[in-house]
């Protein structure tokens, strides 16, 4: 039953011990940066959303107090 076991395991090993170390390889710099631009450019557009809603918010307000006075 071992060499059985033995001749099952041995090409797994042998396959194992030739593969590439770098199977998922890092990607570019230049992807790395585009995506932190991306994201970069999201949060300041997502930070311009917000104060819109904010000057709003506080324009609505300032009108509910005026014509509740």
């Amino acid at each position: 039953m071992k060499h059985y076991q033995s001749v099952l395991f041995l090409p797994l090993f042998l396959i194992a011990a030739c593969t590439s170390e770098k199977e998922n390889p890092t990607p570019e710099p230049s992807v790395i940066e585009n995506a932190m631009q991306d994201q970069k450019r999201a949060l300041e557009k997502a930070k311009q959303v917000d104060q819109m809603v904010q000057d709003r918010f506080e324009k609505q307000r300032q009108m509910i107090d005026k014509n509740s006075q």
